[in-house]
Parts: C-alpha cells; sequence; structure tokens
C-alpha cells in the first residue's frame, strides 16, 4: 500500500527523466545541525529530512524576491517561516539515499572546519526505514517533491500519524491539506 502526500506547491510537476530530479537531497556531514539527515532546496527555501520529522524553511518578499526582474513597487516586506512535520509516535529511521547525482556538494561554513561539509552526496530520492513498524517513508524529488508511506504486508497503516508544528493555519480544501504561513501557503496534495 502507498500512500501519496505530494508537496505540490513548492515544486512545478512535471515529467523529469530520473537521472534528472527536480529536487535534490544533500547528505549532512556535520554542516547542519545533528538531526539533519538531508536538505533539498525548493523554490522559495528548504526542507529538512530528519529522522522522524520534515522541517521547511520559508522566505518571500524582501529585495531577492525582484533579483533579476524589473523593480516594483512598493517592495514587498521579507518574510520567513517554518513549520514541521513530525511524524508522531515514530522511532527514529536509519536512512538511506538513492538515484545518487554525478555532482557533489561542499559547505564550508563559518571558521570552525568541525561545522564544514565536503564532498557531500546529493540523492533523487532518500528513505527512512522502518519509522513504524513494517512502514517506510520515501521523499523523491523526480517530479517535484513527494513523501509516501510503503506500508507492508501485514504492517498496521494507523500508525502513520502527522503533527503539524509552527503553521499559521491548515486546512482542508477538496481533499487537499493547505498549510498557510507567513511566506505563503504550502499545498499537500490528496494521498
Amino acid at each position: 500500500m502507498r500512500l501519496w502526500l505530494p508537496i505540490a506547491a513548492l515544486l512545478p510537476l512535471f515529467a523529469v527523466a530520473k537521472e534528472k530530479p527536480v529536487a535534490t537531497f544533500t547528505e549532512n556531514k556535520g554542516q547542519w545541525p545533528e538531526q539533519v539527515l538531508y536538505r533539498a532546496l525548493v523554490p522559495g527555501g528548504a526542507l529538512f529530512v530528519e529522522r522522524n520529522a520534515l522541517t521547511f524553511t520559508l522566505a518571500s518578499g524582501g529585495p531577492m524576491d525582484q533579483h533579476g526582474h524589473e523593480a516594483r513597487e512598493p517592495e514587498e516586506p521579507l518574510r520567513r517561516h517554518a513549520f514541521r512535520i513530525e511524524l508522531e509516535g515514530a522511532r527514529p529511521a536509519r536512512s538511506e539515499g538513492f538515484n545518487t547525482q554525478t555532482r557533489y556538494e561542499n559547505f564550508f561554513l563559518g571558521g570552525d572546519p568541525l561545522h564544514w561539509g565536503s564532498h557531500c552526496r546529493v540523492f533523487g530520492e532518500v528513505y527512512l526505514h522502518e519509522v513504524y513498524p513494517g512502514i517506510d517513508l520515501r521523499i523523491d524529488g523526480s517530479a517535484g517533491l513527494k513523501y509516501e508511506f510503503i506500508v507492508a504486508p501485514g504492517a498496521d497503516p494507523s500508525l502513520i500519524r502527522l503533527k503539524f508544528q509552527g503553521q499559521d493555519r491548515l486546512a482542508l480544501e477538496n481533499g487537499r491539506l493547505m498549510v498557510t504561513t507567513t511566506a505563503g501557503i504550502v499545498t499537500d496534495e490528496a494521498p
């Protein structure tokens, strides 16, 4: 059984070859806080994949909003917002990256080499294994940004519980979950 919950508002959904995903996941080799396993850049922000949560950081407005475009008056104020989707009751998962990309990324942040990450591998999808007994979480960047739970035969899908934290508002519209933040609305498509 597969339960699809795509984040459609963050990335356009269009066909992309498996080798060139729309969103990619960079492994954490010490350049981000310890709980972060991977980071995916999305328009207006980033997704941080953790062992039992997904954290989105978003931004809109400000001077960079007009970068490369004719200036508009007045400039929209900079708005930043983070929200988190906790896998409630999940156990810390073992992670694995798939669809390894040919490039790598380096992060030399600050003056302390302990917080640098070099030759960080980049993947087109990541798995969190056994977040619940018999249930894996797969996050795929091939055609946008989607996450799905893969439920093994005999496993109990009722164990899956998502707890949203930090958003301004949650609403169901035509089966889609609308996550309202100060930086805009994120649409979580119906399974």
